[in-house]
């Protein structure tokens, strides 16, 4: 959609920058891991504690929020008390925390998080509006290109004026707080509640609209809301719609969809019902 060179190159500009920031910081954590002798998890022996690392960038103050995903609790006693020499190296880490992920399967995450910094958050900034993430709350993962996908369904719903919005899979509430605007009323759904208390931070900073955010399941509050939407934004994990959603959806005819996706196959399903 972003049809020009210019756009292009500042793609690639912004993401090779930021590409070579997290490298950098990367390099410096696999050094500090390996002078502790964290050993990484071995999915054949079933051994090692460090399952993944997980860092986060924000585009706006270079921000860092580390997180290391781990098998069991026993190593996090040697994580505090050399974090100190940790911060000396990457003093833009600023959300540091542990993932507890007991579990011999392909899960990225576990329900646990054990925060070691007293800060838990750290800020983005696109298109002037502030948005916040969490360890476990839902970020797109490039701001160039989310940057302009955010200012794409603001300037086309500027232009419908709808009076309603429902954005479903809101997750930090990033399309849902493009869209406000005097005389409408935008409501964001998303089950994290991590994400939701996101949004709902930069719901603070915004004011004199009407916009509300819930953690619920889609589906659920989709099927028992009775408020028909002019619009209805849906960006749906790699799955897609389920089919009682997307039932619905049909059913409420609402005179606009946008719908945001990251996998070409359930969307091709979705569009073709």
């Amino acid at each position: 959609y972003l049809g020009t060179n210019q756009a292009l190159q500042a793609i690639q500009s912004g993401t090779t920058s930021a590409n070579q920031a997290i490298q950098n910081a990367l390099n410096v954590i696999e050094s500090w891991l390996n002078e502790l002798g964290i050993q990484a998890y071995d999915i054949e022996k079933r051994k090692g504690e460090l399952k993944f690392v997980l860092l986060t960038e924000s585009k706006y103050n270079q921000e860092l929020m580390l997180r290391f995903v781990l098998r069991g609790y026993g190593v996090i006693s040697r994580f505090k008390k050399n974090l100190d020499q940790l911060k000396e190296k990457l003093p833009a880490l600023t959300v540091i925390s542990v993932n507890i992920q007991p579990i011999h399967m392909a899960i990225l995450e576990g329900e646990e998080e054990v925060f070691l910094t007293s800060k838990e958050v750290i800020e983005e900034k696109l298109n002037d509006i502030p948005l916040f993430i969490r360890p476990k709350s839902f970020f797109q993962t490039n701001p160039i290109i989310t940057q302009q996908l955010y200012k794409s369904v603001q300037q086309w719903i500027d232009e419908l004026k709808p009076k309603h919005i429902w954005d479903l899979f809101c997750g930090v509430g990033g399309f849902a707080l493009h869209v406000l605007g005097k005389d409408r009323s935008v409501v964001g759904i998303e089950i994290e509640q991590n994400s939701i208390e996101c949004a709902k931070k930069s719901l603070k900073l915004m004011k004199d609209y009407s916009i509300v955010f819930n953690s619920l399941d889609a589906a659920t509050f989709a099927l028992n809301e009775q408020k028909k939407p002019d619009v209805i934004i849906v960006n749906p994990p790699r799955r897609g719609l389920e089919n009682s959603l997307l039932d619905r959806v049909l059913e409420l005819e609402p005179n606009v969809i946008i719908y945001s996706s990251c996998n070409i196959q359930t969307l091709v399903k979705d569009l073709k019902k």
